[in-house]
């Protein structure tokens, strides 16, 4: 599909939504965005995007299923950004946040999704974890978090480490990456 008739049809829907229903209108929105930074908008030329632009988007997506499910999942979000300099590869975060929403079970307030995000000038920290889900599993065979792994050995070699842990009733990743201050490129909107 092309995106243009994509991103016009869902300025359309913005349109008439939003004479009844803000909320909604608001959503239509901010799909809109996100799918605009999936498509690439915010890359560099060396394929990544700023740390802020992946948190703008990874907090959309939050938002938009905090909506579906009328603001009633459990998510605690912490983040301490002391360098918004730095560039990562684009939709890892968002996609493993993502995996969450699709896997997690998210309703229980005593096992609440959990994602840390801290930023140094010498390398990044992303921690998410959440509860299982107990109902009928979404067919799933782990290609997206292979392919995450693939793509961040091949970007950041040993200074990346993805670690994975699967209790039976919880699921957390926790990545790190060291950037060498020397190597840091800088992204200036």
């Amino acid at each position: 599909m092309n995106p243009h008739f994509l991103f016009n049809s869902l300025s359309f829907i913005y349109g008439k939504v939003i004479k009844t229903d803000r909320e909604t209108a608001d959503s239509v929105l901010m799909l809109a965005n996100i799918m605009r930074y999936a498509l690439g908008s915010s890359e560099s030329l060396d394929g990544k995007v700023n740390i802020m632009d992946e948190l703008e988007h990874l907090k959309n997506v939050v938002e938009i299923n905090q909506r579906r499910h009328d603001h009633h999942l459990n998510i605690r979000y912490e983040e301490q950004i002391d360098d918004q300099s730095i560039s990562i590869l684009p939709l890892v975060l968002i996609t493993l946040v993502e995996n969450a929403f699709k896997h997690g079970y998210l309703h229980d307030p005593e096992h609440p999704l959990q994602i840390r995000v801290n930023t140094a000038v010498n390398g990044l920290t992303f921690e998410i974890g959440n509860k299982k889900g107990k109902g009928i599993k979404e067919l799933s065979n782990g290609v997206g978090l292979q392919n995450i792994r693939q793509q961040l050995k091949l970007t950041y070699g040993e200074g990346c480490s993805f670690v994975i842990a699967d209790t039976g009733l919880t699921f957390s990743v926790t990545l790190h990456i060291k950037f060498e201050y020397d190597r840091l490129r800088y992204y200036r909107r």
